[in-house]
């Protein structure tokens, strides 16, 4: 009986083995495919979820970060699920071309002894209408290279390439867990950037990274009310040392340079949350920033004679750089009142904001914050700006202590 049994096991595996060559085998056919042609820095060609037999490269490398449409005659694929290789294609046809650009620029730090990375995606419209752009269809992903013991022999697959070719570790950086910053405090995915025509808009991706060589893959698809274009595929090459420059939090200096914003008429007043079902003490901030001479430009969602909501981060510290959380009320979620980010430039007579700061409940009023770091996204990405804290008793709750 277990002979039996045995040989039977055998007989469906080789079933199983054969029905998985067959299905390999129908995806042979000739097909017509759309997407975009790269190499990455590890020499491997990618085109629309394929990979890029070594032979290729150089007819496609004219087409490099453009939108191709490939007539391809033959393909393999050596396991289900698995990567496929384009071998052979007949012809190629330039497709129109999304009215969205990408230019990134990196900024590392060493925070609690890791690598963390700030990616400033800049957002051009070639276009001459204005664009938007919806966070939940704009994707950032890491590939880093993983380096082997036999890396120089050839894939066990795909021997065209080598094991450290294809040894690339694919990371999605999530909206919500690494935060995209577009608003204080946090945002909601279906919030969107709109871009003037001709606008240089920014977003910035803020993640720990480890050393070494990565590639960074950026699909963006802008919309314009009803009419959709074609998605903007994008690569950007980015070598991480072993250990970034540590960081700490400094008070800034003023500077002489015309362009620089500054924070004026900074003000604090010790006040309550307007929830009425649960009124809590808070501290308000507010400050205005005056329009440079030679003008400037900042992310705000929604702007009134009074108060306007900026996009950045925000961390609270104690005297002794420790980061302690901090709640901002209300939490810029532009999604909620439907407006969306834009860059617009800071009028003639400043801009003038207020933000509700309370520290988290189960340390409210201790320890106390002595100083802020405000991060505001501009035109020219995140700029930061460090005050000193007053003494202000946020104690009001008497049980917030214990809780």
């Amino acid at each position: 009986m277990p002979r039996f049994v045995s040989n039977a096991a055998i007989f469906v595996t080789l079933l199983a083995f054969v029905g998985s060559q067959h299905l390999a085998a129908q995806f042979l056919l000739p097909r017509e495919v759309e997407g975009g042609y790269h190499r990455d820095r590890f020499g491997v060609g990618r085109f629309g979820g394929y990979l890029v037999a070594p032979e290729l490269h150089e007819r496609l490398r004219e087409f490099e970060d453009r939108r191709i449409r490939l007539q391809i005659e033959q393909w393999e694929r050596r396991s289900i699920p698995g990567d496929a290789m384009i071998r052979v294609f007949r012809d190629n046809t330039v497709l129109e071309q999304s009215p969205l650009a990408f230019e990134l620029h990196t900024k590392l730090r060493s925070v609690s002894k890791r690598n963390e990375i700030d990616a400033t995606l800049f957002a051009t419209n070639r276009s001459d209408r204005p664009i938007d752009v919806s966070l939940k269809d704009l994707s950032f992903c890491v590939y880093s290279q993983q380096t082997l013991p036999d890396g120089d022999s050839p894939h066990v697959l795909f021997s065209a390439y080598t094991k450290d070719q294809l040894a690339t570790q694919i990371e999605a950086v999530h909206r919500t867990s690494h935060q995209l910053i577009i608003a204080v405090g946090s945002f909601g995915e279906g919030g969107q950037l709109r871009i003037e025509a001709g606008q240089r808009a920014p977003i910035v991706v803020r993640f720990p990274i480890a050393a070494g060589e990565h590639e960074f893959r950026v699909v963006g698809r802008p919309f314009r009310g009803e009419e959709r274009f074609p998605e903007k595929e994008s690569w950007f090459s980015v070598s991480v040392p072993e250990q970034a420059a540590s960081t700490k939090l400094q008070i800034a200096k003023p500077q002489d340079n015309a362009e620089t914003l500054r924070l004026t008429n900074v003000t604090w007043k010790r006040t309550e949350t307007e929830n009425v079902l649960r009124k809590q003490p808070v501290a308000r901030l507010t400050f205005t920033i005056p329009r440079p001479p030679s003008g400037r430009d900042i992310v705000i969602c929604s702007q009134s004679e009074n108060r306007a909501s900026l996009a950045g981060t925000m961390t609270a510290f104690t005297d002794d750089d420790h980061a302690i959380p901090v709640s901002v009320e209300p939490c810029y979620d532009c999604y909620s009142i439907g407006d969306p980010w834009v860059l617009a430039p800071i009028p003639d007579g400043g801009l003038t904001t207020s933000i509700d700061l309370r520290l988290d409940r189960r340390v409210l009023g201790w320890p106390p914050v002595k100083r802020l770091q405000l991060e505001l996204l501009t035109d020219r990405g995140l700029e930061a700006f460090h005050l000193d804290v007053p003494d202000i008793d946020l104690s009001g709750v008497k049980d917030a202590r214990s809780k």
